[in-house]
C-alpha cells in the first residue's frame, strides 16, 4: 500500500485523445530518491519510461549544442537543457574566434555571455521525432569567420561542466558590383606583408580572406592607412573593399594570390 504522501492523478485531454498520469510525492524524504518506471500498454503494444528523482544541486550539462542559422554578423545557436538541479537555471555561452591562418585560437580572448532570455523552438528530425531546443542569437561577430563555442548552465547551487566545443562559421558579406574592387594583391615574403592595388578608398576598409585548405575565412578588415602584416607564407589570399559605414556592403572579390 502506498503511503499517504503518494498520490495519483489521471487527466484526459479530449482534444488530442491522450491521457496524462501524474504521480505526486509530498514531503520528500531520503527513501523517495531513486528510479521510477512509468509503463503503459494497450491492445496494440506497450512503452516504458525511466524517471530519476534526485536531490537538488548544481544543474547538469546542456546537450546537443548546435548552429541553427547564421548571418554575416550573427550565429543563431540552440541546445537541449538538462536537469536544472531543482532550481531555476541560466546558461553561460563562451566563444572565441578561430585563427584563419592556422585554425587555432585567435588573438582575441574568450567572450562570455550569460543567457537569461532564451527562445524555445521545435526541431523535427529526419525520422520524424521532435526535440525542443532553447536558442540564442550571438551578435557582433565578423563575417565569414569561424568561432569555437561551448555552453554550461548555472543555478544557485553552482555550475554544470561545459559542453563539448563546437565550431561554427558566419556568412559572407553582401556583394555590390558597383563598388571599386581590388585589382591585385602582392605578398612580400621578407616582411610577411600584403599590399593591395589600388588602395582602398578613404571610407572603405580592405577585407582580407585566407585559405590554407578547402575553406575561406576572413582575417579582418584593414583601414587604408593600416599595414597588413604578420601574414604567413603558404596560404591563398584574396580581398575585397567594404564600406566602413555599411560594413556588410562590399565590392567583388579580387583574384586569388
Amino acid at each position: 500500500m502506498l503511503a499517504l504522501w503518494y498520490s495519483f492523478q489521471l487527466i484526459q485531454h479530449f482534444d488530442r485523445d491522450e491521457y496524462e498520469h501524474i504521480l505526486q510525492i509530498s514531503d520528500v524524504v531520503e527513501n523517495d530518491y531513486g528510479t521510477y518506471m512509468c509503463r503503459v500498454s494497450n491492445g496494440v503494444g506497450k512503452a516504458e519510461m525511466i524517471i530519476r528523482l534526485t536531490r537538488t544541486g548544481p544543474p547538469q550539462v546542456p546537450t546537443a549544442l548546435q548552429k541553427i542559422a547564421s548571418t554575416p554578423k550573427t550565429l543563431f545557436i540552440g541546445w537541449v537543457p538538462a536537469f536544472d538541479g531543482g532550481f531555476e537555471q541560466t546558461f553561460i555561452v563562451e566563444y572565441r574566434s578561430l585563427n584563419p591562418f592556422n585554425e587555432g585560437f585567435g588573438k582575441e580572448g574568450v567572450s562570455t555571455v550569460e543567457v537569461k532570455n532564451t527562445s524555445r523552438m521545435e526541431q523535427i528530425k529526419d525520422d520524424g521525432t521532435v526535440t525542443w531546443l532553447l536558442s540564442y542569437n550571438l551578435t557582433g561577430l565578423a563575417p565569414l569567420s569561424s568561432y569555437y563555442f561551448r555552453i554550461r548552465s548555472k543555478n544557485k547551487k553552482g555550475f554544470s561542466d561545459f559542453s563539448q566545443l563546437i565550431v561554427a562559421t558566419t556568412n559572407d558579406v553582401n556583394e555590390d558590383p558597383n563598388m571599386l574592387a581590388p585589382a591585385a594583391l602582392r605578398f612580400d615574403s621578407m616582411r610577411k606583408s600584403v599590399t593591395i592595388e589600388p588602395r582602398a578608398p578613404p571610407d572603405d576598409c580592405t577585407l582580407l580572406y585566407v585559405s590554407s585548405g578547402d575553406s575561406w575565412r576572413s582575417a579582418g578588415c584593414f583601414a587604408p592607412d593600416q599595414e597588413i602584416v604578420d601574414v604567413p607564407g603558404g596560404v591563398l589570399l584574396r580581398a575585397r573593399f567594404c564600406s566602413r559605414e555599411h560594413a556588410l556592403r562590399c565590392s567583388k572579390l579580387s583574384a586569388v594570390l
